[in-house]
Formats: structure tokens, sequence, C-alpha cells
């Protein structure tokens, strides 16, 4: 869970996690493994629905929690009309892994793709803010810090952010038809 206030205290909104990841917060296939699991008790997490965006000091800012961040299609339909993506992230769990440093570059592509500020916040990774240009600010994992922020909120409607959610698929058919098509011009050659 995610809890927003404001400068004065008060409660803006909350997020609760809608994509759970398999083994760390639920078990996949529960019901056909009972057996197993009585010598492993694991509860599942619950997922949170009915997430909506939060206006904070009049920009609408859309959150996700840890790896939420890494699917694309549902950043993009969270992220309809907002100013600001934030993520907070736990990556303690990786250890001294290469992990925490992939888990950053996968977020910043959120904020390239929809043309948004991405702020990216983790306790033992590495923290960024990452601008829809793909410039960014960024912090090594464990670094202890407190710093305050001043930049203007940008957002663009790049060409990704504009298309329909299945795009890729129908850009990668109509290659593969052209590559069909050119493969037999070649053949009847």
């Amino acid at each position: 869970m995610f809890i927003i206030f404001s400068d004065e205290g008060d409660l803006v909104g909350t997020y609760h996690k809608e994509i759970l990841m398999p083994f760390g917060e639920f078990m996949p296939l529960r019901d056909y493994l009972q057996s197993v699991l009585k010598f492993h008790p694991i509860e599942d997490f619950s997922i949170g629905a009915n997430n909506k965006p939060v206006l904070i000091n009049g920009f609408l800012v859309s959150s996700f929690i840890c790896y939420e961040d890494i699917f694309e299609r549902y950043v993009k339909q969270k992220s309809e009309n907002v100013d600001i993506l934030v993520v907070v992230s736990n990556d303690l769990w990786f250890g001294r892994s290469v992990a925490p440093y992939l888990h950053e570059r996968f977020a910043s592509f959120r904020a390239i793709e929809l043309g948004r500020i991405l702020i990216r916040v983790s306790n033992s990774g590495y923290s960024s803010i990452t601008f829809s240009s793909g410039g960014k600010f960024f912090l090594p994992p464990n670094e202890k810090i407190s710093k305050t922020f001043t930049f203007n909120v940008t957002k663009r409607d790049t060409l990704y952010y504009r298309l329909p959610i299945y795009f890729e698929f129908i850009l990668i058919f109509v290659i593969y038809f052209v590559a069909l098509v050119y493969r037999y011009i070649l053949d009847l050659k």
C-alpha cells in the first residue's frame, strides 16, 4: 500500500498494488499445490482495485508499486491524462546483484514511452527522476540523502502514448507481411 499525504499532513490518496508477483506475493496454482504448500504456508497478498490518479499541487499523479512499472500496457492504461508517474519500490531482496539497476532502467522506459516524468524511489535500490526526454537525475543504491528538486513538469503525447494499446502487434504483422511479399518478389526473379 502506498499512502500519499499533503504538505499539511492531510491524507490525499492511497494506492493498493494491482499486479502481484508470483511466488513472492501470491502462489500460482494454489489449488493444485496444496500438498506442497502445507510445508511452506504462504498467504497471498490481496489485489488492489479502482486506484485513481491523485491531484497533488495541481498535478495529476499516477502511482505504482515495485514491478508494476515494467508492465508497459498497464502503466499506459493508468497514465491517461496524468502529469507525473511515481514508483515506490523495495529492491532489498535482490541483494548485491544487477537486478536493482535493471529494475530502474526498465522503469525509466515508461517516462520516455509515455512522455511523462517518472519519479522512482527505492529504499535500497536505485532512485531516480527520469524526464520525458530521457534525461535523468540518478541516485545509487543505499545512498542516504534528503534533497529538494525543482523542475518543470512537462508532458508530451508521444506516438506510443497516442497509438492503440496493441499497436505493436499490428506493426509486427505489417512488417512480417512486407517481408513475405519481399521474399516472394525475390523468389520470382
